[in-house]
């Protein structure tokens, strides 16, 4: 059982009958305390009973091993002799190891002490005093001191990789094949180390790690150990690094740098087989790595083959008046880098071990298979002469066509039209048909170009920037019936940096 409820008075009587003279005490109030003195009361009376006889005497059985100071346990109460293993030790027996007395808790035959205690077969019961220790014994007389290593030398060397010589001091302990740094204290900031041989008074550094430079004239020598694999230099910020492309990777910097793109533009005369990449560099399109283009490389039209002025076709021959999508690409065992044409704009057949690809742009052969010109700027398109889409073409309502830029991805056209109609305040809205179709003037500015009857012919021109489908489609909508023209200035292409 637990404690006895301490009683608590509830009620101030003494207040009340000064506040009320002429009233008497509340009996509610003193039944109540009355009634928990009563209970306070029993559970002091029973919880006497548990530990003390009616005679006065403490309670038989009140009284167990836990309840001894643990100095009875030692002095003698319960002796103890050394645990040891196979013994049938039986509950409360005690024992004394490793420098403390425990009590058995479960009767069992010894195994390891450490398992049986962690099994709960034994209780600490306390840990035993040591006796005093005894006086110690003389010293005896000190050896000769060995062969030590630091040393000095006022050598005069440049700080650099290859065999250093040293003059240093005799009797030092380098052993041959000791690694050993030379720091520089006069002449020069910075060490040099390496594997040593030592002889007489000659020591040998064949530096190959160093840090700092000039000439050191003075030097302070001790011995380190080898590098670990991959071991770097802070004051090389890197420079050390056996691969920096790898490490870059390692650290997941492409997948940080998601799409990353600069440089690569696009270039050609016109009318010619041949068109050129500028230096430049890109994150490839699975974000793994990055691929850089050091200098500006020239392509053909012919099958692809590594090196400038040779083919960029993937596969096939080169067909007339087609959209191509170049690429660059990269062999990652060799790091060599190359461009690439296909007719996909997603999966290029690429060449033998050349895994890493990044589309930069897209270009349209002619009728002739040459490349049509056009200039590039950053993602910017533009065509040098904007070919014509829509000559003419009878518009009542709506429709959707193809325009100059590339297929298979979408692409922001820019477009120039022009809408003719006989009805006055007639309307016209070319839009994206990667959304629902929309409606000219509804709601009322929804539109880009406006007629009025003048003399029965009417002209709305203007220019649109509308994103394309795949296929290279735009809608256009009229408020009533008319001819558009439509010709392609140009196109924004991302190049995947939106991805």
């Amino acid at each position: 059982m637990g404690y006895p409820t301490k009683y608590t008075r509830q009620n101030d009587y003494v207040s009340y009958q000064n506040a009320n003279p002429n009233r008497p005490l509340p009996a509610t109030s003193i039944h109540a305390d009355l009634n928990q003195v009563a209970l306070s009361t029993a559970e002091i009376v029973d919880f006497l009973k548990k530990s003390i006889r009616s005679d006065g005497a403490i309670m038989n059985g009140a009284v167990g091993t836990d309840q001894l100071d643990p100095d009875l346990l030692i002095a003698g109460l319960a002796p103890a002799d050394a645990w040891a293993s196979g013994v049938d030790y039986v509950v409360q027996q005690s024992v004394v190891t490793n420098g403390s007395l425990y009590r058995c808790l479960v009767a069992h035959t010894s195994g390891v002490f450490e398992a049986d205690l962690a099994a709960r077969k034994w209780a600490l019961v306390a840990p035993l005093q040591a006796g005093t220790d005894g006086t110690n014994g003389t010293n005896g007389t000190n050896g000769t001191n060995g062969a030590g290593y630091g040393g000095t030398s006022t050598t005069s060397l440049t700080i650099g990789t290859g065999a250093k010589l040293f003059i240093t001091q005799a009797g030092l302990a380098y052993q041959n094949g000791a690694r050993v740094r030379a720091t520089a204290s006069a002449g020069a900031v910075g060490w040099l180390e390496g594997v040593a041989t030592y002889s007489g008074t000659t020591l040998t550094i064949t530096s190959d790690k160093t840090s700092g430079s000039g000439t050191g004239t003075a030097w302070n020598f001790n011995v380190v150990g080898e590098p670990g694999a991959g071991d770097l230099s802070s004051a090389n910020n890197l420079s050390d690094l056996a691969s920096k492309p790898t490490a870059v990777n390692n650290l997941g910097i492409p997948a940080l740098l998601r799409g990353y793109l600069s440089g690569l533009v696009l270039s050609t005369a016109g009318s010619s087989s041949t068109f050129s990449v500028a230096a430049g560099v890109a994150v490839d399109s699975g974000n793994a790595d990055f691929i850089s283009l050091a200098a500006s490389i020239s392509k053909t039209t012919g099958a692809w083959a590594v090196g400038t002025g040779n083919g960029a076709l993937d596969t096939g021959s080169l067909a007339n008046s087609t959209w191509y999508h170049v690429f660059l690409v990269k062999r990652p065992d060799t790091g060599v880098v190359d461009v690439l044409i296909s007719l996909s704009a997603t999966a290029p057949t690429l060449p033998a071990n050349y895994t890493l690809f990044r589309r930069i742009g897209s270009m349209k052969t002619n009728g002739s298979a040459q490349w049509v010109k056009f200039i590039q700027v950053g993602d910017e398109f533009i065509w040098d002469a904007p070919p014509n889409d829509l000559n003419g073409v009878s518009v009542a309502g709506g429709l959707v066509f193809a325009v100059s830029v590339p297929p298979g991805l979408s692409v922001m056209a820019r477009l120039n039209f022009l809408f003719q109609s006989a009805t006055g305040n007639a309307a016209i809205l070319i839009h994206s048909p990667l959304t629902a179709s929309q409606a000219a003037i509804s709601p009322t500015g929804n539109a880009i170009g406006g007629v009025q009857s003048v003399s029965g012919t009417s002209n709305a021109p203007g220019n649109v920037s509308v994103m394309t489908n795949t296929s290279q489609q735009v809608r256009g909508i009229t408020n009533t019936t008319g001819v558009l023209f439509v010709a392609t200035v140009g196109w924004t292409d991302t190049r995947g940096r939106m991805d």
